[in-house]
């Protein structure tokens, strides 16, 4: 497969956050702790051993969470490599997306695990993990419970409520059917099917069917699966989630920083709770809040007095869930992490948190944007060839390339720029001419806005005549666009893994991961 590169800025896709983080604006100094430089790398190494972490705990529930699986000698070796000081690693996290969801999933994977082999060429006195944190308390079932294969949606149902971790594979038959009638037959479609049936056919609930999938995909990198829903790791966060609970620190120090991040002109990505924590029993993930002097579960008839709180956090620390605002912290203070790799909107709220992780006493990590890839098959790049389009043409929008191609193909001119041009000079001469005059300099300006506005209507009327005679052309650029660019998004937050192993077999993922270089930071094109 061919590659071919364009930076985030350039493919018109990323936030101007994501963009002034990769161009290392100043203005973002103050929400991060490091950026992602190998000089950046060198020094967290010698400050992260600094800050406590039961190295023997980690890999205890690491060997215990992965027991039931077939763990590569890569992933068995790397658990081991944890009980070392010089070990670190680099870690994303992902809901339980079925059947890995959109494509993402994919890259976000190989990018911490291509990023962990980087630095252990770069630092051969250390050792780096590459780990995929599973979202397994996640309640938001609806956002996970589907992936698509050539516009066809696959559904999985459930009546079960709380952490999707936890949920039954009840009527995984009937989806496997519909798969099986849809992606036919052939060596390629054999080998997702068995994915598909070991994963969800064989296991009892999702949390395990996710972390056998995930192995089978990336166990030979040495990638190492770890669930947040294990209650000797939450043991660990006792204190952490007491100060939540009597304090609200999680609130007052993402508030403030909230304020910085709008003062700057950046949307704030997600918004804090007075208590950041649910309180988790099978069927039930609901927030906790305090009302008076009660601690009520939402959507229950729960309730507890402070010291009930208290004790009941003590007996059960598994009964007590992290949302998205603590749960980085959790995973920071159990693992000895470097780097977050994440996407745009993940990276976008970790912004919010480095205050929060200075007051509870947790390393901040490197923030880490993941990869972004465009696949473009055979029969697409005939395409693009026979339209003559380049790379940076096609992440523009349709209306820009459909512009650009109708001029380019018209037998008139009906390009106005040079007219646009000369219309510039006319009224910058006699702006000078009459500088000071403000009379003058009025009536010149509306003349100049009255005459712009004639020329691209004009503009826009040749254009509408000249695309009705070239509408095959412009069908085409509409089906190209569409294609690649699915509901005008990136193909990587549509489409899913398997539509692209049909297309490519094996050489996918190795492609993949060959190509990208998570320290570059620029976005993939691989042909």
């Amino acid at each position: 497969m061919l590659a071919e590169y364009l930076s985030y800025k350039e493919t018109g896709y990323f936030s101007k956050l994501m963009v002034d983080y990769l161009d290392r604006k100043p203005s973002l100094d103050e929400f991060i702790e490091y950026d992602n430089s190998l000089e950046a790398y060198g020094r967290i190494i010698s400050e992260r051993n600094k800050i406590p972490l039961d190295r023997e705990l980690l890999v205890e529930r690491l060997k215990v969470q992965n027991s039931e699986l077939k763990l590569s000698l890569s992933s068995s070796h790397n658990i081991e490599l944890l009980n070392k000081e010089n070990t670190f690693t680099i870690t994303t996290g992902h809901q339980l997306s079925f059947f890995t969801g959109p494509l993402y999933y994919i890259y976000k994977t190989v990018s911490v695990i291509k990023l962990a082999q980087e630095l252990t060429d770069k630092f051969p006195d250390n050792s780096f993990v590459p780990v995929f944190w599973m979202a397994t308390e996640d309640h938001d079932f609806e956002e996970i419970n589907h992936f698509r294969y050539k516009e066809e949606l696959f559904s999985w149902n459930s009546a079960e409520k709380g952490a999707v971790g936890r949920m039954k594979l009840k009527n995984m038959n009937s989806v496997f059917s519909e798969l099986k009638d849809k992606i036919g037959g052939g060596k390629r479609a054999e080998y997702l099917l068995k994915l598909f049936s070991r994963s969800y056919l064989e296991h009892g609930n999702l949390a395990q069917a996710t972390r056998y999938l995930v192995n089978e995909l990336f166990g030979e990198y040495g990638l190492v699966v770890i669930d947040g829903d294990d209650r000797g790791l939450k043991k660990s966060m006792i204190p952490a989630f007491k100060k939540e609970l009597l304090d609200f620190s999680s609130d007052r120090n993402i508030e403030a920083t909230n304020t910085q991040i709008i003062s700057k002109g950046y949307k704030v990505q997600v918004h804090q709770r007075q208590i950041n924590l649910f309180y988790l029993r099978n069927n039930l993930r609901d927030r906790i809040v305090l009302e008076g002097d009660k601690y009520l579960v939402l959507n229950s008839d729960i309730e507890f007095s402070k010291n009930e709180i208290l004790v009941e956090l003590e007996k059960y620390p598994e009964r007590f869930s992290p949302n998205a605002i603590l749960r980085p912290l959790y995973e920071e203070h159990v693992l000895p992490n470097l780097a977050y790799v994440g996407g745009g909107g993940e990276l976008a709220y970790w912004f919010q948190l480095k205050n929060n992780f200075t007051d509870f006493g947790v390393s901040f990590p490197i923030l880490v944007l993941r990869n972004s890839v465009l696949l473009i098959n055979g029969k697409h790049q005939r395409r693009i060839n026979n339209l003559d389009l380049s790379i940076s043409d096609i992440f523009n929008k349709i209306d820009v390339i459909i512009r650009n191609k109708v001029i380019a193909n018209s037998t008139c001119d009906i390009d106005i720029s040079e007219n646009i041009d000369v219309v510039n000079k006319m009224f910058y001469s006699l702006l000078k001419k009459y500088e000071g005059d403000k009379t003058q300099e009025s009536i010149i300006k509306a003349q100049y806005k009255k005459q712009l506005s004639g020329l691209y209507y004009l503009e826009k009327k040749l254009l509408k005549t000249e695309k009705r005679k070239q509408n095959d052309l412009v069908s085409k650029l509409e089906k190209i666009k569409d294609q690649l660019f699915p509901n005008n998004g990136l193909q990587e937050r549509n489409l899913n893994f398997a539509e692209m192993y049909m297309e490519f077999g094996e050489e996918l993922i190795p492609s993949i991961f060959d190509n990208i270089s998570v320290m570059n930071n620029e976005f993939l094109v691989l042909r």
